[in-house]
């Protein structure tokens, strides 16, 4: 079966990037997807497997770099051959990956290893030269000290976020600093590098809190609670943010930025294994465990959720949803037929 791991739009919105195991192997494949012109995916390039395989593709639009384990491929989204980059001891599992804003660094921190492999490396492309930084103080075995997520800010300084909070870097001085104390997941940045958006665990059932942080004052507030995936996503102008379950609903819920009850977005068999928004803010991406990719249309913010809706309203909005209506019919042996009618909004029946 498939197992979609990571999900990334190009920069321009054109393309749909995801890493896919295949089968129960060792090796993940990097699909892409022409969603202006369609058709089936075309894979770019077979790198190692691990668990925590992630993605970022560069700003420019050139290539994507995919963690593989101890190591980061980029690959050209040209179809040109993959770079690796390296310098982590074998056994090592890369926790996160991420390009600058130039797409002239790159950056990984580790999940998983013995303390003195827990740091960040940032390649700079251009150079070859490499940067590192840590480890943190106190950092042990397995997973403590961890680094599961990774951003570059527009100044140049580099945010990490693990086991032991979320964290500002400065590169140049090798130097960091905790924002947030406490567990912190996978976040997204917004608001031209002022605000991080995340996931904090809280509940001894492995669900936490999304949260969002003010890099400048250091202030958080709670946004959702009771997530149960750290993958978040959030729209380019900072209005929504995405977040995703690993529970049986399958829900996508889509949350504005100032709070309240999300929109949901039902229609995965199982939970939900990943979460991308596109450029333009237009359009959702999921990847379900269930093997299915979904594109969702962004829902409208400033309308309630369809779930928060009154009896009534709820049914007069699904009725301008679909153009199907059950009516009475004697000769059926259930009483009831399938009317097929104009659909809501149209003048005429399009023909397919």
């Amino acid at each position: 079966g498939l197992g979609f791991r990571e999900l990334a739009f190009t920069p321009d919105g054109r393309f749909l990037i995801a890493t896919v195991q295949v089968g129960f192997g060792e090796t993940a494949e990097v699909w892409i997807w022409d969603l202006e012109a369609g058709g089936p995916s075309r894979t770019l390039a077979s790198v190692s497997w691990i668990n925590w395989t992630q993605l970022a593709v560069d700003p420019r639009g050139s290539f994507v770099a995919v963690s593989t384990g101890d190591g980061v491929e980029l690959v050209p989204l040209d179809g040109g051959p993959t770079r690796r980059l390296e310098g982590y001891p074998p056994g090592t599992w890369i926790g996160d990956v991420v390009v600058d804003g130039d797409g002239r660094r790159v950056a990984a921190g580790v999940l998983y290893g013995p303390p003195e492999v827990k740091v960040i490396r940032i390649w700079d492309l251009e150079t070859e030269e490499v940067t590192v930084l840590g480890p943190v103080e106190g950092v042990g075995e397995g997973t403590e000290g961890a680094v599961v997520g990774l951003g570059f800010l527009p100044t140049g300084s580099l945010v990490s976020s693990g086991v032991d909070g979320l964290r500002i870097w400065g590169v140049q001085e090798n130097r960091s600093e905790v924002v947030s104390p406490g567990w912190s997941g996978p976040f997204a940045i917004f608001g031209e590098g002022r605000y991080v958006v995340r996931v904090g665990q809280i509940h001894d059932d492995n669900t936490g809190r999304l949260q969002i942080t003010d890099l400048e004052t250091r202030d958080s507030r709670t946004v959702s609670s009771r997530i149960f995936n750290p993958n978040v996503a959030v729209d380019p102008k900072g209005h929504a943010v995405v977040s995703v379950s690993r529970a049986k609903d399958g829900a996508v819920r889509v949350t504005p930025i100032s709070g309240g009850e999300p929109h949901l977005l039902l229609g995965h068999e199982r939970g939900v294994r990943a979460v991308a928004v596109s450029p333009d803010g237009r359009w959702i991406a999921s990847a379900g465990q269930e093997g299915s990719l979904r594109l969702w249309p962004m829902p409208d913010l400033t309308k309630p959720p369809l779930h928060t809706l009154p009896h009534d309203e709820l049914i007069a909005k699904l009725e301008t949803l679909t153009n199907l209506r059950a009516v009475r019919d004697e000769g059926s042996s259930t009483g009831w037929k399938i009317e097929v009618g104009p659909f809501p909004g149209w003048e005429t029946m399009p023909e397919w």
